[in-house]
């Protein structure tokens, strides 16, 4: 099974190596528990929602906000220890994930000007919220969607963002440039 399908072969053929085979995916489940937490920028950590509930790893990196890209609720979200937001999106191509952007990312720039570090996770830490962070980037760092893309990757490879994510980050690079 593709995410690339026949109605989208004119994305494949301009960028192919945003197409991927299920049968490609490397990272099994118990592979994504043990990928370590990214530091993408200063500030910026991307992760999955194991190490979420890690209180020692997240004191480590001095993680004063916790973003949860799902629809389901971190049994720690009561916790006085970090603020918790919960941003209710499923991992589906026709998710609008773009309906999320411009409140959080405000909401994160003002956090960093603060100096507060920030985990945004989803399940796996693959795609939601590898989204979520490249759709920041390309805001308040100036950079197209695939400069973004690129930058995430380098720090944390396993990101696959779905491909809807991936249409509606295109469209976002046409809304805000």
């Amino acid at each position: 099974m593709y995410f690339c399908t026949l109605r989208s072969q004119k994305f494949y053929q301009q960028y192919p190596t945003y197409c991927y085979s299920i049968s490609s995916c490397s990272s099994t489940t118990t592979d994504v528990e043990y990928y370590p937490i990214s530091q993408i920028l200063s500030g910026i950590y991307l992760d999955n929602e194991y190490d979420a509930k890690n209180i020692n790893l997240l004191k480590q990196n001095e993680i004063k906000i916790i973003i949860n890209v799902t629809s389901i609720p971190c049994y720690d979200e009561n916790e006085q220890l970090f603020d918790y937001i919960r941003i209710p999106c499923n991992n589906k191509c026709q998710e609008n994930i773009l309906q999320y952007f411009e409140k959080n990312f405000l909401l994160i720039h003002q956090k960093l000007l603060f100096n507060q570090n920030i985990l945004i996770h989803c399940q796996a830490g693959i795609s939601r919220s590898a989204s979520f962070v490249i759709g920041y980037l390309m805001k308040y760092n100036f950079k197209s969607w695939d400069q973004a893309y690129s930058f995430v990757k380098e720090k944390r490879s396993i990101i696959k963002p779905n491909f809807g994510f991936l249409t509606q980050l295109m469209h976002y690079e046409e809304i805000i440039h």
